[in-house]
């Protein structure tokens, strides 16, 4: 299920997924058997530890946070994210893909099914300090209903 993760407030983008959006989802699984694997992907992710490595920043141009209804949240990862889990809590829901952050990363949450995987851009490879990140892309099989934990393949 591709979903649009991204959502403005003015000139800035934020990680965001609106009610309407939400309503779709939640009436579109409701026709599927929950056995049914559900694979999302969209471009901002809901969860991200690399991301935080970043760190924030709160002065413009470029601010890591965002003031939303008065209320500060980091612009990159979904700020709504509890919400769209939600709506999948009776699915079979195992693997939450997405982009934005340029490496590949792939992590659990505890007491959560689903594994969330962030791939690494395909632009070439990119910097975190002094750490060089490898672009590429993850290839995942899937076969009787699972679906394997996917194998990072670089681009050099």
């Amino acid at each position: 299920m591709g979903i649009n993760s991204v959502d403005y407030n003015d000139l800035w983008y934020y990680g965001h997924v609106d009610s309407l959006q939400l309503t779709w989802m939640q009436r579109d699984i409701s026709s599927i058997s929950k056995s049914i694997p559900i694979v999302t992907f969209n471009h901002i992710p809901f969860y991200s530890g690399g991301l935080s490595t970043w760190g924030y920043q709160d002065e413009e141009p470029g601010s890591t946070l965002i003031s939303i209804n008065g209320k500060k949240t980091f612009r990159h990862v979904v700020d709504n994210s509890i919400y769209v889990m939600n709506v999948f809590k009776n699915n079979f829901y195992p693997l939450a893909l997405s982009g934005h952050y340029h490496a590949s990363q792939q992590f659990n949450i505890e007491g959560v099914k689903t594994r969330f995987n962030q791939t690494g851009a395909v632009i070439g490879p990119s910097g975190l300090g002094n750490i060089l990140l490898p672009s590429g892309f993850t290839v995942y099989s899937v076969g009787d209903g699972k679906i394997d934990t996917g194998k990072f393949i670089e681009i050099r």
